[in-house]
């Protein structure tokens, strides 16, 4: 499945495992409606896979988010991470948006749950237009 997925990003797009099923991919200087086609046509791809004979097709449940000024690594993944338990929750096979007006993550309390020391933002091209503060399913 990683290499399918790899096979339809960029050479500046970076994809590594997080987790036992879960796998993070890192789209730079590419905006969440970018992004939401994406995944999209990743989600193609990956179930048009045949790995196991007689097996459900694969399904990707895909959580998105945009860095804004204020992130470091710790806050965007907790964002991403924080869409996408919203999309396997509501019923899996399906993309959702978090928004950095939206998070509930406070970059302290981040840290802390984290056992980190605090850490200062990542910078971002200032060009960056406004994020929308509401949620956006996009399945």
């Amino acid at each position: 499945m990683a290499e399918t997925i790899a096979e339809h990003l960029r050479g500046r797009d970076h994809l590594g495992r997080y987790g036992g099923d879960e796998f993070l991919l890192v789209l730079p200087e590419t905006p969440c409606h970018i992004a939401v086609s994406v995944a999209e046509r990743l989600n193609q791809a990956v179930s048009g896979l045949n790995l196991i004979t007689g097996a459900k097709p694969l399904t990707l449940s895909i959580g998105l988010t945009e860095a804004v000024p204020d992130d470091d690594a710790v806050t965007l993944i907790a964002r991403a991470d924080k869409a996408l338990y919203q999309a396997k929750t509501d019923g899996r096979n399906c993309r959702r948006v978090a928004t950095a007006n939206e998070s509930s993550h406070d970059p302290q309390q981040v840290y802390r749950a984290l056992g980190l020391p605090l850490r200062r933002p990542i910078a971002k091209a200032p060009s960056t237009p406004p994020i929308s503060t509401t949620s956006t399913p996009v399945s």
